[in-house]
């Protein structure tokens, strides 16, 4: 069973490690806007690993949400030589996050529950990641007080309950949905931070949000609908 959670625990690990890297060197709007362009090339990994095909509907419904992650980014986007080794960082960060989750959707679907998946595969990633900062001369320090409390919270949070989420809807949906309806993530982002900060989202947001949501909405249901003519035919 341990085999199927080592080459995603290990993209993940490496994901996680260039996404720290790259960020850091990039403007915030660059880093957001590259690493939602997973669908984009999600489902040609679906298809080389699975030969899962995208459909009509995917498409259209994946161009409306990229709108809106432009919309979302565009006004802040800097391209510049002082962003180029950040955005290139990013770009494969981005390109590693995509094989993890199509090795998710091949891997995962072989075991038969998703906790005989994930549990292997988030102590591949966790040692990978330290293996990495290890081999690379970071220093590494344990949390204490607030930080130790972030840190648990993110654990515990994204990673654990939320990717543990994105590999169960994995199980049982086409990649292409998980993809584009993962882009909703800043639309919960944004109503957190007014709800317990008091922040106003920017205009962007108010734009980018029912277009994530609309294109996320048309790859989730087409094929519901589609499924309705088709029986009417018959």
């Amino acid at each position: 069973m341990l085999r199927h959670s080592v080459v995603p625990g290990l993209l993940l690990a490496l994901h996680f490690t260039t996404w720290v890297i790259g960020a850091r060197a990039t403007e915030v709007a660059n880093a957001s806007l590259i690493v939602n362009m997973v669908p984009a090339v999600l489902p040609l990994l679906l298809w080389f690993l699975i030969r899962e095909k995208i459909r009509r509907h995917e498409i259209v419904g994946t161009g409306i949400a990229f709108a809106g992650v432009l919309v979302l980014s565009g006004a802040d986007l800097t391209v510049s030589a002082a962003t180029a080794r950040g955005d290139l960082i990013c770009f494969g960060s981005m390109l590693l996050l995509a094989a993890y989750l199509a090795f998710g959707r091949r891997n995962g679907r072989a075991l038969p529950d998703v906790w005989l998946y994930v549990v292997p595969l988030y102590f591949i990633a966790s040692a990978g990641s330290l293996g990495l900062a290890w081999s690379t001369g970071q220093k590494i320090e344990l949390p204490v007080g607030r930080e130790l409390v972030l840190v648990t919270a993110l654990a515990i949070g994204p990673t654990i309950l939320g990717h543990a989420l994105i590999n169960y809807t994995l199980r049982h949906l086409p990649g292409q949905r998980v993809a584009v309806a993962s882009q909703c993530q800043f639309v919960a982002a944004g109503m957190l931070e007014l709800g317990i900060n008091g922040v106003l989202p920017t205009w962007g947001f108010y734009i980018a949000a029912p277009l994530v949501l609309i294109g996320a909405w048309v790859v989730i249901t087409a094929k519901d609908r589609q499924g309705e003519v088709d029986s009417d035919r018959h």
